[in-house]
């Protein structure tokens, strides 16, 4: 017996040779062996083999075995994930199984893993091998780091802190990353952040295979106004009200002066909204009105003046008598003739 042609790795040993008589009926050993390959059988260009046996001829009797190599060996490839960037800890994230004719080279191809980019090192070629031996390509994937930034939208209002320190570098995909705290400026309302690349509806975003850009701006709190109306009556000759004025929450507001005119007494400024304490008080988050309204004074002087007629028909320059009397400004009076 012999092997004609590649004898495969684990092949079974040939059988022994042995002494047969002329005319004897021999059985050809039982096929060869060997992993990943299918044996063709026995064969002999001197005598014809049927049903496993044949008649001795009178001359010695070769018998050639060949094996063929498998096309439906399998083997495979398996793709690992890196779980930390910088390290050697990887899982196994798929595997794809393949079949192929044993002993032939084969070549993988890398998979796409959002957010991860192929090792380097890695080998992509392999020898198909039967089992247990089972051809196995391992090809790693690192896991990628993204960088998170933070802005202000247009321009930065005066005062208002700096954002930017709140932006990360490198970043690994996947990890989950709290939005930072929103910044804070006297007079003016943070309108939260926005991104283009994250949704910013809860605490926390999930870092995707890209950089991050995190956005956001200040806008002035809309002014609130202290305004003055009079009640009543207004008298003649009275100021007109203070102007209204603008102000932020929390500013400390003077009260406007009282007004003044003669023969009256002016009730001062009151509010709804605040109770000024030494003229002053901090302005709410509302609009603030004072009202007020004048008395008119019911001491006021006047005089009645009396005038005596000459001799000769004409009154005197300076008058005969007075009378001084006091009212209320604004009132209609009568003299009383002596």
């Amino acid at each position: 017996y012999k092997y004609d042609g590649t004898v495969p790795s684990g092949a079974s040993a040939l059988p022994a040779e042995t002494t047969q008589l002329h005319g004897a009926t021999v059985t050809v050993a039982p096929a060869a062996t060997a992993p990943g390959y299918t044996f063709d059988g026995w064969e002999s260009e001197t005598v014809e083999i049927v049903g496993g046996e044949f008649t001795m001829p009178q001359s010695d009797v070769v018998l050639v075995g060949r094996f063929k190599a498998n096309t439906d060996t399998p083997w495979r490839v398996e793709h690992y994930k890196q779980i930390t960037p910088g390290t050697d800890d990887y899982t196994l994230a798929a595997t794809d199984n393949y079949t192929g004719t044993t002993g032939h080279r084969v070549s993988a191809t890398y998979r796409t893993f959002e957010g991860y980019t192929p090792a380097e090192g890695n080998i992509l070629t392999g020898t198909i091998t039967p089992a247990p031996d089972t051809l196995v390509i391992k090809l790693y994937y690192e896991r990628n780091t993204y960088n998170v930034y933070y802005r202000y939208i247009g321009v930065q209002p005066d005062g208002a802190p700096d954002i930017e320190k709140y932006s990360i570098k490198d970043v690994p995909f996947g990890t989950v990353i709290d939005f930072a705290a929103k910044p804070t400026l006297e007079n003016h309302e943070f309108e939260g952040w926005i991104s283009h690349e994250v949704s910013t509806s809860s605490a926390s975003f999930t870092m995707p295979a890209m950089d991050v850009t995190i956005l956001g701006r200040f806008v002035e709190k809309a002014r609130l106004t202290v305004s003055y109306e009079d009640t009543g009556t207004v008298p003649a000759g009275a100021p007109a009200v203070p102007a209204t004025t603008y102000h932020h929450p929390k500013e400390n507001i003077t009260v406007a002066d009282a007004p003044t005119v003669a023969g009256y007494t002016f009730s001062g400024w009151t509010s709804e909204q605040v109770t000024p304490v030494g003229g002053k008080f901090d302005m709410p988050d509302v609009n603030v009105i004072f009202t007020g309204s004048f008395k008119p004074n019911t001491g006021t002087a006047y005089k009645v003046e009396h005038y005596k007629q000459n001799l000769d028909g004409t009154y005197p320059v300076t008058a005969s008598e007075t009378d001084d009397l006091a009212g209320e400004t604004g009132a209609t009076v009568t003299a009383v003739a002596k």
